[in-house]
């Protein structure tokens, strides 16, 4: 896909990922984190369980808790420490306007403290800071400030076949880190009146008063392309395994 193209298919790409939901899908986990996580610093403090909580029920939602996880044998609460840390920063993370970021030292140096926060937060989990991954790390933070995407496995797919197709070479961009994190502040911006209105049409859709942040937008915009490809590579291997059930029986027949 070109840059024009991606452009074109920016809103629609969006809002297809959750269009045609039902009331109790996964994606109101994100919501529900997101939105306990707008209320002040003062008010969570007082309410640290039902944050940890919030917190953790989403990153479930989202494969966070699966068997080699670490996470599955822990209760909510070991995210407490981490909450508290988002805290320290939560009004400048969450107020960040990512459309008045300008090309240069202003966007590298965000940059620079998003992905610092990375560190904070793998840090923050004691002695199972080396098992938290870059991808836990994101979805912690795309589900309490919102400020970067999750870079999981679907979305660093979707970001390489965007790649691909615009004739970009990696050098860094799949993985955590300042250029990476410069590169989608800028696809954002090019894409601002795009994802605005994809914007527009979530709040009609979810019926929410807390707006879906910049960096979730781009987080479903690539989520869904490599969501989309790895249905289409699922689909291929099952005709591909049709085909060769097919051969194999058409061998044995005896003429």
């Amino acid at each position: 896909m070109s840059d024009k193209k991606s452009k074109l298919d920016t809103t629609n790409s969006i809002v297809r990922i959750i269009k045609d939901r039902g009331e109790s899908t996964r994606y109101k986990s994100w919501e529900y984190c997101y939105k306990f996580f707008s209320k002040s610093e003062q008010e969570i403090k007082k309410n640290l369980d039902p944050a940890c909580l919030n917190l953790a029920f989403y990153l479930a939602s989202w494969g966070m808790y699966r068997g080699s996880s670490f996470l599955l044998q822990k209760d909510y609460l070991v995210h407490k420490p981490a909450v508290l840390k988002i805290l320290e920063q939560k009004d400048y993370f969450r107020k960040i306007d990512f459309s008045k970021i300008k090309s240069g030292n202003n966007e590298k140096e965000i940059a620079g403290e998003i992905a610092g926060l990375i560190s904070e937060i793998k840090k923050s989990y004691g002695v199972y800071k080396n098992k938290v991954s870059d991808t836990l790390a994101s979805k912690i933070i795309l589900g309490t400030l919102g400020c970067i995407p999750a870079y999981d496995q679907y979305f660093i797919s979707g970001l390489k076949e965007h790649l691909d197709n615009n004739k970009k070479k990696y050098n860094g961009l799949l993985t955590i880190n300042k250029k990476s994190l410069s590169y989608l502040f800028d696809f954002y911006r090019k894409n601002e009146k795009q994802t605005s209105g994809a914007k527009d049409k979530i709040k009609k859709i979810t019926k929410s008063d807390e707006p879906y942040p910049a960096m979730k937008l781009v987080d479903m915009f690539f989520w869904g392309i490599g969501f989309e490809k790895a249905k289409e590579e699922a689909k291929n291997k099952k005709e591909m395994r049709k085909q060769i059930e097919f051969a194999k029986n058409y061998s044995e027949i005896s003429f």
